[in-house]
């Protein structure tokens, strides 16, 4: 999720609420330690101005009773999402639940009658929306890594299959790539579903890929995004880097490197206009730094 949302030139800025550090550095990202997750209310001020949350706490209910797992999964979920809908009532809220929830809440499966029930009391709360996304086998991407070991143990053995389980169960894998991707575009654009399946979350990932795949831009050595312009044979000129030698750049997508994007601001994409706030659990981020191509994005 924080990958992604450091990657998208639409999202100004990122708060991260998280009991550890994450280990990234970027301009638009802002990291909020806090241990207690029980209790927001020290921070609470720090969480204001956001314009959709993205709840990816989650954890394995292996081993834990109905009581201790609906303490980590439904208490603490709705102890973070009631005074974010208080404090933010134009706030997109954006739980990941799991493939498999009882929405009905009488199933015999306690981990999923748990996360329906959170699903449920969500839905009541009073954000300008909210949505649910359903995930079933999650392929780590782009060097993520999950704190927990025995789900690293499991990707090692199950990743070599990915690509054939997405074309015979296209409907109970998906990666955080994708994921990723979709839940940013619901936050933004919405959608007339309340609960997003695996389906219906690739879709929308793949969709945001392509087109952001069409729209990506050359990268100088000082990590200017270019925009088609004029070209001096094989080099461009960089506001700080000077003239720079084509083979030089890192191209990211179609277009002809041109004038650097240090140079005028409309080189930059879109403009930014999305703050969001990602709260952190369980689930891992990026070992890896992001690419260059969100280098050139400034956003206050």
């Amino acid at each position: 999720m924080l990958r992604e949302s450091l990657l998208d030139p639409q999202i100004e800025q990122i708060t991260v609420v998280s009991r550890k550090p994450t280990g990234q550095h970027h301009p638009k990202l802002r990291e909020v330690i806090h241990a207690n997750m029980d209790d927001l209310g020290p921070i609470v001020p720090q969480l204001a101005g956001h314009d959709a949350c993205f709840f990816c706490v989650g954890v394995s209910s292996a081993g834990m009773s109905e009581a201790e797992y609906t303490r980590v999964t439904h208490d603490l979920t709705l102890k973070v999402a009631r005074p974010l809908a208080a404090l933010c009532p134009d706030m997109t809220f954006i739980y990941v639940s799991g493939s498999g929830a009882d929405s009905s809440e009488r199933g015999r499966t306690m981990w999923a009658r748990v996360k329906g029930k959170t699903e449920n009391a969500l839905r009541e709360l009073p954000f300008r929306a909210s949505f649910v996304v359903r995930p079933g086998f999650i392929q780590p991407m782009h060097g993520i890594r999950s704190r927990t070991r025995l789900y690293n143990a499991l990707y090692a053995v199950l990743s070599p299959l990915y690509p054939l389980w997405k074309v015979l169960f296209p409907g109970l894998v998906t990666s955080t790539e994708q994921l990723a991707r979709a839940m940013i575009a619901v936050a933004r654009d919405g959608t007339a579903k309340y609960v997003l399946e695996t389906r219906d979350i690739n879709a929308i990932g793949q969709r945001e890929l392509a087109a952001r795949a069409g729209e990506r831009r050359a990268v100088c050595p000082k990590g200017h995004v270019t925009r088609p312009g004029s070209r001096d044979g094989e080099r461009i000129t960089c506001a700080d880097a000077g003239p720079v030698r084509a083979v030089d750049l890192e191209l990211v997508g179609p277009g002809v490197p041109g004038v650097c994007g240090a140079e005028d601001a409309a080189a930059r994409g879109v403009e930014g206009d999305l703050g969001a706030l990602v709260v952190a659990g369980a689930i891992g981020v990026a070992d890896e730094q992001p690419r260059r191509e969100e280098r050139e994005q400034t956003y206050r």
